[in-house]
């Protein structure tokens, strides 16, 4: 049942997203097509989720009524097709004839791109979720809480990210719908993976429309998604990559307007898809805002004030939801940022600037070094020269000037522009991840520079270098400090997504292990493929030898993975502190699944057990228990305590503890599993409360036996059973 509701609801909502498109888009031009689709869809897809949530009606009955509305519209709306003699947009590409060089080159980019992917595909699949990532913090863990509630909530993690709650969370539902359809979270673990894909494609696309060959585009393309933390974490359970794909498409919709376009449904497309970006994360707004900004204020003096209304009405449309319960909850749509201008407070949050200065992810904007090897980290040092020559504007040099020039140059200063935003305007400068939709924009620029055959197969050789060897081959080994690292702050990466030579610690923490002869053979094997799909006389040929490629590929790694029984894993065997606990917990929880509280813990996520089967919470300390942080913000500002904490992870909901009233709300919420494991004071000064750094919930447990049975206690966790006497009979589901 699990594959036949994933496979209706998707297969359902592409389709009504295809059939609307075709009333914005002409038959013709197909990539306009997919494109227009795609973000229909996803823009259906989250306003369904947000709406059926906002009603407690998460389920796949609801959704599935959502989806056929939504195909019932779209195939309305088919009725009246957007003619082909609509589309006047320019020719694509460069018009240069390609030699077999250049196209074999790229397909081997491609072929070691896929492999790469695949390979961390299979293993997301198959192996518990990530520890070390915001997955199991708070991304997989809210979908999960709304999808056994049925309804959108905010889920307070004070041991966790604390600010969490309030972002904008459209990639959270997307990672709900998945989990809703599958029953499960297997799906959502690699819920990028699409977006990884759409990124590439969108590159391509842009880079085609701008005079770029097909070759040099695939190999910009293959140099972008390789980035190692863009591919590392589109198999994660974050929202970056989601992010970038929005956030590309809305500017590929924008270069459509402006080329050729000129319709007011392109320029809505390009907003939604702006929108779909900024409701991914809470740094959209640094990002998104002063794109639409700019976009606006051009549009006002060339199509005048309603085509910028528009524009606007569509970008705020699918971000509108988070801004607007943030306001209705707290006064503050931007909550728990805290602004004061000219003396006056404008926004009242839990802290300011200031406060990121005492987080561990923060770097001071005066940091160059560690800017410089932020991009070392990021980019790979032998990939480098290419993207610095290209947003240089080399590939500029020796060219007669065409009309795409404008948009390369205004793409180049985008991506720059976008570098700048993330260095000074977000204080966690350590977390690369913030910028990586500006090398999607730069990658363009890198299309153009390659568009000699020499340069294709040259760049297309050190992206094959770049994912079978680590960036100090052959100069450093792993361990030792890169060569041209400038400070110790931030780790250099030494080790390759598809290690050519197999060596001790080889490969990076997660991806499979690979022989050299694997990957030897599986580089020839996808170069002659090429080659053959090259010479087929129909696109049909070149289609199905393709695919018979990457399904030969997906079925060697799928078979490695499932005989290592990699499946049977329930807990990240890479996470030895809580794995005997976790043992415990599996075999206390029934078949059939129980109510498990928990405190100390920034990963609830694990706790749902096997099948998530768990319902998993966090339970108020005092007489509130439907209190939420901001109410315990609104209470301490009411008691005449400072409005603002002076770091990132605030305590209100610490400050006030009554062991008789935490008693009371366990019974509240028929909890049935008490876990309680060392607390973390960087992640809230109040949160440890004896020697041992365990919060308070463990003295109160410990101090009642009578009412709580110690089936677990070691030195990073202790389990209890909440006596049945004393456990509520109360079972009711309520957010909290």
């Amino acid at each position: 049942m699990a594959v036949v509701w994933t496979l209706t609801l998707n297969g359902l909502l592409a389709l009504a997203g295809w059939l609307a498109a075709s009333r914005l888009e002409p038959p013709r031009d197909r990539p306009g097509r997919i494109w227009a689709a795609a973000i229909l869809a996803a823009t259906w897809l989250v306003l369904g989720m947000q709406l059926l949530g906002s009603l407690s009606l998460l389920g796949r009955g609801p959704l599935l009524a959502w989806t056929l509305l939504g195909l019932l519209i779209a195939g309305v709306l088919a009725r009246g097709r957007c003619p082909d003699d609509a589309d006047d947009a320019p020719p694509v590409g460069s018009g240069i004839v390609e030699g077999w060089a250049e196209r074999l080159a790229a397909w081997f980019a491609l072929g070691a791109t896929l492999a790469a992917a695949l390979m961390l595909c299979v293993h997301s699949l198959a192996y518990p979720v990530k520890v070390v990532s915001d997955g199991p913090i708070y991304h997989l863990y809210f979908a999960a809480r709304w999808w056994k509630a049925h309804a959108l909530g905010l889920v307070p993690v004070p041991f966790g990210e604390s600010a969490a709650p309030y972002f904008p969370a459209n990639g959270d539902l997307w990672f709900a719908w998945l989990m809703i359809g599958w029953g499960g979270d297997r799906l959502a673990r690699v819920g990028q993976a699409p977006a990884l894909l759409a990124a590439g494609w969108l590159v391509v696309r842009m880079a085609r429309d701008l005079g770029a060959t097909r070759s040099a585009a695939i190999v910009a393309a293959c140099a972008f998604t390789t980035i190692l933390p863009l591919l590392l974490f589109s198999f994660e359970a974050n929202v970056d990559t989601l992010f970038t794909a929005a956030y590309l498409a809305g500017v590929y919709g924008l270069i459509r307007f402006d080329r050729g376009r000129r319709n007011l449904g392109t320029l809505a497309l390009a907003g939604l898809a702006l929108g779909l970006a900024w409701g991914c994360k809470p740094t959209g707004t640094i990002f998104v805002g002063p794109l639409a900004a700019l976009v606006v204020l051009s549009l006002i003096p060339h199509h005048g004030l309603g085509s910028a209304l528009l524009f606007l009405a569509a970008t705020l449309c699918p971000v509108s939801y988070w801004f607007a319960s943030n306001l209705l909850r707290t006064g503050n749509p931007l909550y728990p940022a805290h602004l004061e201008f000219a003396g006056r407070t404008w926004l009242t949050g839990w802290y300011q600037p200031a406060a990121m200065a005492n987080s561990p992810y923060y770097l001071p904007v005066t940091d160059l070094a560690a800017f410089v090897d932020i991009l070392s980290a990021v980019l790979d040092v032998r990939l480098i020269p290419l993207w610095c020559l290209a947003l240089a504007g080399f590939w500029r040099l020796g060219r007669i000037r065409q009309p795409t020039d404008r948009w390369v140059w205004t793409l180049s200063a985008l991506a720059l522009l976008n570098l700048m935003l993330y260095w000074i305007l977000i204080p966690y400068r350590t977390q690369q991840r913030f910028m990586l939709h500006s090398f999607g924009l730069a990658a363009i620029a890198l299309a153009r520079l390659l568009d000699r055959p020499w340069r294709v197969v040259a760049a297309a050789s050190l992206v094959v270098v770049h994912l079978l060897t680590g960036p100090g081959w052959p100069t450093t080994t792993y361990g030792s400090r890169a060569l041209w690292s400038l400070t110790d702050r931030i780790p250099q990466p030494l080790t390759a997504i598809l290690p050519l030579i197999e060596t001790p610690h080889a490969s990076l923490p997660g991806p499979i292990r690979w022989s050299g002869y694997g990957i030897a053979w599986l580089a020839v094997g996808l170069g002659l493929a090429a080659i053959w799909l090259w010479g087929q006389p129909s696109r049909w040929h070149r289609l199905t030898a393709l695919g018979a490629t990457l399904l030969v590929l997906l079925g060697g790694v799928g078979w490695h993975e499932l005989t290592s029984q990699a499946l049977r894993r329930i807990y990240p065997a890479d996470f030895p502190d809580y794995l005997p606990g976790w043992a415990v917990l599996e075999t206390a929880s029934p078949v059939q699944g129980t109510r498990v509280a928990y405190a100390g813990t920034d990963i609830p996520y694990y706790l749902f057990a096997g099948r998530m089967r768990n319902d998993v919470r966090y339970v108020n300390i005092d007489g509130h228990d439907d209190w939420l942080p901001h109410d315990y913000h609104r209470e301490a500002i009411r008691r005449g305590l400072p409005p603002t904490w002076p770091d990132p992870r605030p305590s209100w909901e610490r400050l006030w503890p009554d062991p008789d009233a935490w008693l009371a709300n366990l019974r509240r919420h028929a909890i049935r599993l008490l876990v309680v494991a060392r607390a973390d004071p960087l992640r809230g000064r109040l949160n440890p409360y004896d020697n041992d750094f365990f919060p308070i919930e463990r003295t109160w447990a410990d101090s009642r036996p009578d009412q709580f049975r110690l089936l677990h206690a070691d030195r990073h966790l202790r389990i209890y059973a909440v006596v049945a006497e004393h456990a509520p009979t109360d079972r009711r589901r309520k957010m909290h």
